[in-house]
């Protein structure tokens, strides 16, 4: 074997352990963003979960319109906190609450796989 073609073969090697170990690493990263996001996910259902058990328990609201109302000022506080773009829905995929006041009263369109309906259908 010529030192040309050992020159190459040592190269080709190195090329091909080299995208072998980028793609690990970026299925690794891909995994990792995706549990963080639904722990981040989980504390931000957990906190508007807390929010309105608190103002259902102590403050009485009388109306729908003031529950979805002080929901609006939740996903609002947390939107400025976490800088987050947060949506509610109801099980018919109507925005409830959204950090763009203008988007509520409409349907969620932008579901993306299906995301939303099959969380909503995980519910049921």
């Amino acid at each position: 074997m010529k030192i040309s073609q050992k020159l190459i073969s040592g190269i080709l090697g190195i090329a091909t352990l080299s995208v072998i170990t980028g793609a690990i690493s970026a299925h690794q990263q891909l995994k990792i963003v995706k549990y963080i996001a639904q722990q981040e996910a989980e504390e931000v259902g957990g906190l508007l979960g807390y929010f309105i058990n608190h103002e259902l328990e102590y403050h009485q609201m009388r109306s729908q319109q003031e529950m979805l109302a002080q929901l609006q000022e939740h996903v609002q506080s947390l939107h400025n906190e976490r800088q987050r773009d947060i949506e509610i829905v109801d099980l018919n995929k109507i925005i409830l609450a959204d950090v763009f006041a203008e988007d509520i009263g409409k349907r969620l369109d932008r579901d993306r796989n299906n995301e939303v309906g099959k969380t909503i259908h995980d519910f049921k």
